[in-house]
C-alpha cells in the first residue's frame, strides 16, 4: 500500500486522488527505484501497469480505498466527531498528513514492532510526532482491543470513526468479529453514533470450505456508493457484488455483529 499511496502523490493535484509525502520513506531500495522510473514523462507509465499486472487491480483498488476513506474521514470531522481510531495502523500516515485531523484525537492501534519501523522511518522527515496522536500497542489475535483503548485514554462515551483497512483478512474470524462487536457498542451508545467506513477483506476462516469465495482465500468488500465529491476513477475502481455482499451480512449475521 505505501508504493501505491507512493506512486499517486506526486501527480498534480488537480489529477491525484490524495496526496501521501511520507508513503515513500517505508518503501525497500526496489521500490524506491521503481518510484523513480515512474516519475520519468512516458517511460513512467509502465510501473503503474506492471504492478496491475503482477497483482490485478490492486494498485488502482489501493488508491481509490485510500481516497474513499480519505473522504468519509474528514466528512466525519465535519461533522465533529473528534476521536478517530486507526485499527492496524501499519504505515498509514493520516494522522500526518490530513490537516483536519488537528483537531480530533487519533489513536493508532497495530503491532509493537510495525509501530517500531514506522516510528524509525518516519523519524528522518518529520521532527515530532503530533501531540494529538496516541500509539496502542496491540495483537489483534490476542488482546481485548476495547481494554487497552481505556488503558491509552479512549472515551467510549464520544463518538468515534473508526478505520480498519486491509487488514481483516491477516486475523481469526473470531478476533475480528470481537472487534466489530465492540465497535458496535461504541456506535450504540453515542449522539452522533460512532462509524466505520466499509473495507473489510474477509479472514480467511470466514467461509465454509464449500462456499467458492473460500477458494479466493479473502473477501475484498467495497461499498457500492462514493461519496459525490470521489472523482470518476475512484468510483470505477471498486465494486460490490451482491454474492460479495449477502456473504458479508451473513457472516457478520452469524457473528453476532
Amino acid at each position: 500500500m505505501a508504493f501505491f499511496r507512493a506512486l499517486e502523490s506526486p501527480s498534480p493535484p488537480r489529477k491525484r486522488l490524495f496526496s501521501d509525502p511520507y508513503a515513500a520513506c517505508f518503501l525497500r531500495p526496489g521500490f524506491r527505484r521503481a518510484l523513480r522510473i515512474a516519475s520519468i514523462p512516458v517511460l513512467g507509465r509502465a510501473i503503474p501497469w506492471l504492478a496491475d499486472a503482477i497483482v490485478p487491480g490492486a494498485c488502482s483498488s489501493g488508491i481509490a480505498r485510500t481516497h474513499w476513506i480519505d473522504d468519509a474521514l474528514v466528512t466525519a470531522l465535519a461533522k465533529g466527531i473528534r476521536q478517530v481510531v486507526i485499527l492496524g495502523a501499519g504505515f498509514d500516515c493520516r494522522a500526518f498528513r490530513i490537516p483536519e485531523l488537528r483537531a480530533a484525537k487519533i489513536f493508532a492501534v497495530d503491532h509493537p514492532q510495525t509501530f517500531a519501523t514506522k516510528r524509525e522511518q518516519l523519524a528522518q522527515f518529520i521532527e515530532r510526532e503530533p501531540a494529538n496522536l496516541t500509539f496502542v500497542q496491540i495483537d489483534f489475535n490476542r488482546q481485548s482491543l476495547e481494554e487497552d483503548l481505556r488503558q491509552a485514554g479512549f472515551d467510549l462515551s464520544q463518538p468515534s470513526i473508526f478505520l480498519w483497512e486491509g487488514v481483516t483478512n491477516y486475523l481469526t474470524a473470531e478476533a475480528v468479529a470481537s472487534k466489530l462487536r465492540f465497535i458496535a457498542s461504541c456506535a450504540a451508545g453515542t449522539a452522533p453514533p460512532s462509524t466505520i467506513p466499509p473495507h473489510f477483506p474477509m479472514p480467511k476462516n470466514c467461509f465454509a470450505p464449500s462456499n467458492k469465495l473460500a477458494s479466493h482465500g479473502l473477501l475484498a468488500f467495497f461499498p457500492t456508493r462514493f461519496p459525490a465529491s470521489s472523482p470518476p476513477q475512484a468510483c470505477a475502481c471498486a465494486r460490490t457484488s451482491a454474492p460479495a455482499t449477502t456473504a458479508l451480512n451473513s457472516w457478520a449475521t452469524a457473528a453476532g455483529t
